[in-house]
């Protein structure tokens, strides 16, 4: 599934050739099938298939040898929502699954890049994921980081080939969203580890993919037939509000199949009110039995079905409704689904018919389906049909997909600040600290001064003691050319330092423009966290949070997220870094104001919604105080698109 979307991404952007690769799997065969009807699919010419069957023979996972038993998957630890999966290559316990292939990832890559090289490629997209990922330690980002200056390192000069990974920080139900956007052909891939026939429904991968179309509001679908009966549903009956189903019938036996398929699908039998079994009782046969389902007896009328259908349709107990119709010689078919028809009309609950014959039923079909009411042979139809379609109602109605609306924000102000830098392409920390400050994310105090007295003013009002970072639109990282002075105590402080401050810095970037000087007051105590955003081409904004100050670059402990986010979502961002468990109190260290930062998650991520021309910001770090105490904003920066 991932690799069909990122076939579909590639596909937009370059010219594709496609490489295969067979290592031994259990589903070999049926992977290459995937693989050459994708290909097909985007009419790709170029392709190479090689066998790595070698890693079969090294062994040690579970998708090359029998022998060792896979999992069955969790499914709460696999549901997207609560994101409850290990983050990817944690080394402290977390659960690498027997379905990991020992570095395998870099046996196909080596294999991509040497073939790159040949054809002249410049792209190698591969499939990874981090999150919602069974846990394989090659699926971080800074795994292929370090592949791309291993091939900058190891490769011809005139070569310039780069991994690409667009999938890696998003979570599998958002790479179903993007697939269904590019029309990615989701129908030729495979994902089962244990089987080529059909999918198993219980391995990490196969739960994986079921919990992403669920969540994204996808109906995944097994056969040609269930796709057009689940499709005919979806475009005739109302959506059902509920998985309590009553039915009517002429006979038990396809009663009883019905039945079945409903309890198989997630769907219940309804408890019918006395008021119902009241109502019933004096039109009906004298032995007929009013419970659930409603057994009329075999010559039960169009009248019988008429007074059935009503009384069950009335229920409050009753969200779904099905008459099923065994014809008989003495019983007008036409006439049952007629009577059908005009109970179903205005209801606001699916009304569905199940007529176990391919013979004499044609006109009958012909009344129900015209009329928009679906007919099935088969009793075990309708629960694979209701089922889906509850489902997505289920979706439509889940609370914890609306994302979080903040509070106390000025988009007029945000914009302001924006409409006066443009033209610019970025904004440094001066005008950073308005627009972070217009979507309720708190600034330490300060100022922007042009003149040592300036900076005293500024020292004064803020209150000492302070700090002073050269201004300058040219000078990106402060701390790398010496750029800030930190606990100036007092107005002589202030003055010497402005006057070396701007000396040191014009010799030793003599081609930067100096704007001025900013001053600030002396942060507290806390932790120093990075929260940002990035506007991906082909995702929009994906929001960024990980250890901050000089630590984010050393130690690339960062996570993803594609907004807009809920809580949840920025929650589970922070939870899934080292940099959010040491927040959490890690060792004996005050417990942090997690909230706060989730809180600045949640309005950056506003923030990048509403003004499409930032396209990158970052508060780093943003300082975490004490539990309760919020967060401050001490740097930032914006780029604006181009």
């Amino acid at each position: 599934m991932d690799s069909c979307v990122t076939a579909a991404i590639a596909a937009q952007e370059c010219r594709l050739a496609a490489l295969h690769v067979s290592y031994g799997q259990l589903t070999e065969a049926r992977e290459r099938r995937a693989f050459e009807e994708i290909c097909n699919y985007y009419r790709i010419a170029e392709r190479l298939v090689i066998n790595q069957s070698y890693l079969g023979r090294i062994g040690g996972s579970a998708l090359t040898d029998a022998r060792i038993p896979l999992r069955e998957a969790d499914w709460e630890a696999t549901d997207p929502v609560p994101h409850t999966v290990p983050r990817c290559g944690m080394r402290n316990g977390a659960d690498i699954p027997a379905s990991y292939v020992p570095f395998r990832n870099a046996h196909f890559l080596a294999a991509a890049v040497s073939w790159a090289e040949v054809i002249g490629a410049e792209r190698i997209y591969i499939g990874a994921v981090e999150p919602d990922s069974s846990g394989y330690p090659d699926c971080r980002p800074e795994y292929y980081r370090i592949f791309n200056r291993l091939i900058e390192a190891g490769t011809r000069p005139e070569t310039q080939v780069e991994i690409l990974t667009p999938l890696i920080h998003l979570r599998k139900h958002e790479i179903v969203k993007k697939g269904v956007e590019l029309e990615a052909p989701f129908h030729l891939s495979w994902s089962c580890y244990r089987s080529s026939e059909k999918a198993c429904g219980t391995c990490d991968s196969c739960v994986l993919r079921l919990r992403a179309f669920e969540q994204a509001g996808v109906i995944e679908v097994e056969t040609l037939a269930d796709l057009f009966d689940i499709s005919f549903g979806f475009a005739n009956l109302p959506l059902p509000k509920g998985a309590r189903v009553a039915m009517i019938t002429n006979g038990g036996g396809p009663a009883a199949l019905v039945s079945d398929a409903l309890a198989m699908n997630g769907l219940e039998m309804a408890d019918l009110s006395p008021e119902t079994r009241d109502f019933l009782r004096p039109h009906l046969n004298p032995a007929a039995q009013i419970a659930n389902p409603v057994d009329m007896l075999g010559a039960a009328d169009a009248a019988e079905f008429t007074v059935g259908l009503k009384g069950i349709l009335a229920d409050p107990n009753v969200d779904i409704a099905i008459a099923i119709l065994i014809p008989q010689a003495l019983v007008n078919t036409d006439a049952v689904a007629q009577a059908i028809v005009d109970q179903a009309k205005g209801q606001s609950k699916p009304v569905v018919a199940v007529i176990v014959s391919e013979y004499s039923t044609i006109k009958a079909r012909e009344i129900l389906h015209s009329n928009g009411i679906p007919m099935y042979v088969n009793p075990e139809t309708p629960g694979r049909v209701l089922s889906a379609m509850l489902r997505y109602a289920q979706w439509l109605n889940k609370p914890a997909l609306a994302e979080k609306q903040v509070s106390g924000v000025s988009k007029a102000e945000a914009a302001k600040v924006l409409e006066a830098a443009k033209g610019q392409p970025a904004l440094g920390e001066v005008l950073t600290r308005p627009l972070l400050s217009a979507y309720g994310m708190p600034v330490v105090a300060g100022g922007m001064t042009k003149s040592a007295d300036e900076a005293v003013e500024t020292a004064l009002r803020v209150g000492y003691p302070v700090v002073m970072k050269i201004v300058s639109p040219d000078i990106l990282h402060k701390s790398d050319v010496g750029g800030i002075r930190l606990n100036l105590a007092d107005d002589a402080a202030v003055r010497t330092n402005y006057v070396s401050l701007i000396q040191d810095i014009a010799a030793k970037m003599p081609q930067a423009e100096l704007e001025g000087v900013l001053i600030e007051a002396m942060a507290p105590r806390g932790q120093e966290v990075i929260v940002g955003m990035r506007r991906d081409p082909n995702f929009g904004p994906l929001m960024m949070f990980g250890l901050g100050g000089i630590y984010v670059e050393l130690f690339g402990d960062v996570s993803f997220r594609v907004a807009p986010l809920t809580r949840e979502d920025a929650a589970d961002m922070v939870r899934n870094t080292r940099a959010g468990r040491l927040l959490t109190g890690f060792r004996g260290m005050p417990e942090a104001d997690v909230e706060a930062v989730v809180d600045t998650i949640l309005r950056l991520s506003q923030l990048a919604l509403d003004f499409p021309e930032v396209a990158e910001i970052e508060i780093n770090p943003l300082l975490v105080l004490p539990k309760g105490k919020g967060a401050l904003a001490l740097d930032g920066r914006v780029i604006l698109q181009d």
